[in-house]
Order: C-alpha cells, then structure tokens, then sequence
C-alpha cells in the first residue's frame, strides 16, 4: 500500500478492515486466538500510522501558502483524508463487533488522531504566520481622525486579510474531505487570530474618535473573515456554528468592539473587565486615546510595535501590566521634571485599572 511512497486509496483502507473483519470473525471461537488477533490488529494501526508519518511533509513545501497548494501539501491532504478513513473504520469495527475486547483498538487508534494533526500543522501555522503580518501593516494606516463619520471605509489591512482567508479556504482547505476535523482545528487557528488582532488593534496610536468608528468597523469586519474559516455563525440542530464554537474567546471580540466607544469613565465601571477583556487590553486601548505625553509601553522601552507584540504573546498578564505601570511611571516622571501641576484627565483611571489589575494577577 505505502510502495513509492504512495498514499494508499480508499478502497485499499476498505479492503483492510474486511480482512480484518474476517480475522475477528474466524479467531471469535477461540478466546485465546481472538486476544491474539486482536493485538495484532492493533500492530496494524500503528504500522499503518507510521507509514503515514513516515509519507507526510513538513518541509518548505508543505508550508508555503503564497502560491498554489505544492505537490508536498496535496500529498498531506491525501494523507489526513486517508487516516480520517482509517478511523472511521475502525470505529465502524468496534461499533459492529459483539465483543469488549476489541475496545481496546480505540485507544491504539488515539495515534490515528495525533497523525493528522500533525501532518496539518505546518499549513495551519502559516496562515497564522501570515494573518500576523498582515495585522503589523494596520500600524501604517491613520486612525488619528477626529469626527463623525457616517459611512466608515473598510481599512486596508482588513480587506487583505479577508483577500488572503478567501484564497486559503478555496485553494487549501476545501481539499480535505474529513470536515468535521479540519473545522475542529479551524477553531484554534480562528481564536489565535482574533487575538491578534484584539492585540494590535489596541496598540494603534493615535486614536481618534473617526478613527475609533474605524476600527469598530474593523471588529465587524473580522467577524465575516473568520466566517469564511469557520462557516456562518449562528446554531443548528446539533449545536452552535462558525464563531458561536470559540464562545468565550468570540465574546472578547464583542466586548473590544465596544469598549473601543467607551467614554473615560465608562472603562473602570465596565463589568467585564479582568473576566472578559484583560485589564492590559483595555490599558493600551485607554493609552492609545491619550495625548502624546502619556507614552506607549513600547516607546518607554525603545521597541517597536512588532517587538513589543511578540513580547505581549510571550508573557502573562501579570508581567504585560508591570510593563505598562513602566510607562505611567515614565509619565509621572516626566511631569514632575517639567513641573506639570496637573496629570492628564486619563492618568488617574490608568492607575485605577493598573491596580485592579495587578490585584486580580498577583503572584501565587
């Protein structure tokens, strides 16, 4: 099956579970000769699982996604469609077998599973390699407007993110046949980017008040993306669909997207604060609204953006919040040596929130 480093077909994956079927049924009237079969059918999964591995990708080829799927990513899609076979077999068998020794083939079977993750990792990765670095390029756009605007434009971030998840879906993600798996890992993928853009999208300075209905727009926008990942959102007969599957992570999207409207002092009196968005979110959201003497947490440092959210993603909320507490101190300072004598109407809502923060976070 596996000769020239082949992917095996379907009807060869047939044709092993009905021999299969007719070792369990010749060995049934012998306990001692069914166990025995039986532990062999399990060296056959894991021989069938090895050669999967050994058949898979993982090299440039098989991450690219600038171009056309490669030979190397067909090959892997063939390869997780035909274990996705193999466990349907082999849960047909264990349904359909009149014996509680075979259930043990399951968890044989639990390497069938960790195979096709693998296999699909290098692609995922990239697409989420890729939605990053279309997320740094939101920092070149101007959201600095002030004003009402009655019609906001789709930013131009948001339309190639949306260009680029249409690509992927019709050109990559449409080859694999086994849906409820691919939408299973689809999931994490579709959390990590709303992350990433709920974290860039709270670095973008200057804000202003047009600029805030831009980015809200662009929260409505991400929404439709993702869809184009996850499906329509909504709920169906057998349960929640598209973005209503991330529950608590699809939650935060809304709540950013409001919170981007908040008045001063509707930030310290949001309940959701420190359970639904992080306090360092709504932080870097308020810092992005202040004027230029308050310092962003990256600039007290010397990093650029793209650094600073490499460090974010690397380090926990209490760390994120001490960082920031960096920069209102770098603020203070600097006013002292000016001899400001009042703080900016900001500052002190900064702090409240900073030490609600650190409180919730403390060290265990």
């Amino acid at each position: 099956m596996f000769s020239g480093n082949l992917v095996p077909s379907h009807e060869e994956v047939s044709g092993i579970f009905t021999t299969i079927n007719n070792e369990l049924n010749v060995s049934s009237v012998e306990d001692r000769l069914f166990v025995a079969t039986v532990k062999n059918i399990g060296k056959t999964i894991k021989l069938f699982c090895v050669k999967c591995e050994q058949a898979a990708k993982a090299d440039a080829d098989a991450s690219q996604i600038v171009a056309y799927p490669t030979e190397a990513q067909k090959q892997n899609v063939q390869i997780v469609n035909i274990l996705a076979d193999f466990q349907d077999g082999l849960n047909r068998l264990v349904g359909d077998t009149n014996n509680k020794k075979v259930d043990v083939l399951l968890e044989e079977g639990k390497d069938i599973k960790g195979q096709m993750v693998a296999t699909v990792a290098p692609l995922l990765s990239s697409i989420e390699d890729a939605s990053e670095a279309i997320f740094l390029t939101a920092h070149k756009e101007d959201f600095g407007q002030e004003g009402e605007v009655k019609q906001p434009t789709t930013s131009l971030y948001i339309k190639e993110l949306q260009s680029f998840l249409e690509r992927i879906s019709k050109d990559f993600l449409q080859n694999f046949s086994c849906k409820n798996f691919i939408e299973a890992e689809l999931r994490p993928l579709a959390e990590k980017i709303i992350h990433q853009f709920i974290l860039h999208a709270s670095l973008i300075r200057p804000l202003g008040s047009a600029g805030a209905q831009k980015l809200g727009s662009d929260c409505a926008q991400i929404e439709f993306s993702l869809s184009l990942l996850l499906g329509p959102t909504g709920y169906s007969s057998s349960g929640p669909t598209g973005l209503n599957t991330i529950g608590s992570t699809y939650q935060l999207l809304r709540a950013f997207r409001s919170m981007i409207f908040m008045k001063l002092e509707d930030f310290q009196a949001y309940t959701g604060l420190g359970s639904i968005v992080p306090h360092s979110v709504c932080l870097h959201l308020m810092i992005s609204r202040c004027p230029e003497v308050m310092p962003s947490p990256q600039a007290t440092l010397g990093w650029g953006v793209a650094r600073y959210a490499r460090w974010l993603q690397k380090h926990d909320e209490r760390e994120k919040l001490l960082l920031i507490q960096g920069s209102l101190e770098s603020y203070v300072a600097a006013a002292r040596n000016k001899k400001e004598k009042n703080y900016i109407p900001e500052y002190p809502v900064l702090l409240s929130i900073l030490q609600q923060g650190l409180d919730v976070n403390q060290l265990e």
